[in-house]
C-alpha cells in the first residue's frame, strides 16, 4: 500500500523548470496520483508567476504565492508548503529536482517510519554519479512541525539548510533510499544548471556571507530555535 504524501516545491522566476516539473507530474499514473497531492509555493516571482505554467492544471494540486518578493526566501516557502499540506508525508525538494513517476512510486511503497527522515538519490539530467541532495527529502509532517521547521532568521541568506537538518536529526532518524533516483537539473558538483532558469539568478556568494554573519550573532545570542514562521503575506491562488 502506499503512503500519501505531499509534494512540497518552492518555486521562483523558474518556467521552463516548472514546466518540465508538470509535463513529470502530469505522467504520474491514475492510481499513483490518488496518494499525492501537489503544493507549489510561488515565492513572489515578479515576472513569471507560477499561474502561467499551472493555470490549466488538471491534477492534485494547490498553488501558493507570497506577495513579497523576498530574496533567498525558499525556507519560508518551505514551511508555508508544509502548513497547508493536507497528507501525513511530505516530500520538499528544490523547483529543479524533479521526481519521475517510478521513482515517486518506489517511493511510497516503502514501509516508512514515523520517527525516521528519508533521503533518495539524485543524477544529473545529461548523466553523470549520483548524489544526494540536503533539502530533498521525506518526512512526516508531524515531525517537520515539530522540528520548528526551516528557521526564518536566515532568509535573504544563502544557508540554513544543515541547520534544519540538525534539528531535524534530533528528533528524527535518518535513512536512505537508494532505490529511489531523483533527476537534477540545477548545479551538481560545480557543473553549470541544464539550461537558464533551472537555478536561481540572486547571487550565492553575497547569500552565503550574509548566512555566515547571520548565524555567528545568532550563536553569540544563543538564538539557536526557529520562531515566528511564516513572516510574509501570502494566499492560494490554485
Amino acid at each position: 500500500m502506499r503512503a500519501r504524501c505531499t509534494l512540497v516545491y518552492p518555486y521562483y522566476e523558474a518556467p521552463r523548470m516548472l514546466a518540465l516539473q508538470l509535463e513529470a507530474w502530469s505522467a504520474y499514473p491514475k492510481e499513483l496520483l490518488r496518494c499525492l497531492e501537489i503544493v507549489v509555493v510561488d515565492d513572489g516571482s515578479p515576472t513569471a508567476p507560477a499561474t502561467v505554467v499551472l493555470g490549466e492544471a488538471r491534477l492534485p494540486l494547490k498553488l501558493y504565492r507570497i506577495v513579497e518578493d523576498i530574496p533567498w526566501n525558499q525556507h519560508g516557502a518551505r514551511n508555508l508548503g508544509a502548513s497547508e499540506a493536507t497528507h501525513d508525508w511530505l516530500f520538499l525538494s528544490d523547483i529543479d529536482i524533479v521526481l519521475p513517476a517510478d521513482a515517486a512510486d518506489a517511493l511510497l511503497q516503502h514501509q516508512l517510519e514515523p520517527s525516521c527522515y528519508y533521503t533518495v538519490e539524485r543524477r544529473p539530467v545529461g548523466g553523470g554519479p549520483r548524489r544526494t541532495h540536503c533539502n530533498t527529502l521525506l518526512v512526516q509532517r508531524a515531525q517537520f512541525l515539530r522540528s520548528g521547521g526551516y528557521d526564518e532568521d536566515f532568509c535573504g541568506t544563502y544557508g540554513g539548510d544543515g541547520v534544519f537538518i540538525q534539528r531535524l536529526a534530533r528528533i528524527a532518524r535518518h535513512q536512505h533510499f537508494a532505490d529511489v533516483c531523483t533527476i537534477g537539473y540545477g548545479r551538481m558538483g560545480g557543473a553549470p544548471p541544464a539550461f537558464e532558469g533551472a537555478d536561481s539568478s540572486l547571487d550565492r556568494d553575497s547569500g552565503r556571507a550574509e548566512y555566515r554573519k547571520r548565524a555567528h550573532r545568532k550563536r553569540l545570542l544563543n538564538d539557536l530555535e526557529p520562531h515566528r514562521p511564516l513572516r510574509f503575506t501570502w494566499a492560494r491562488v490554485l
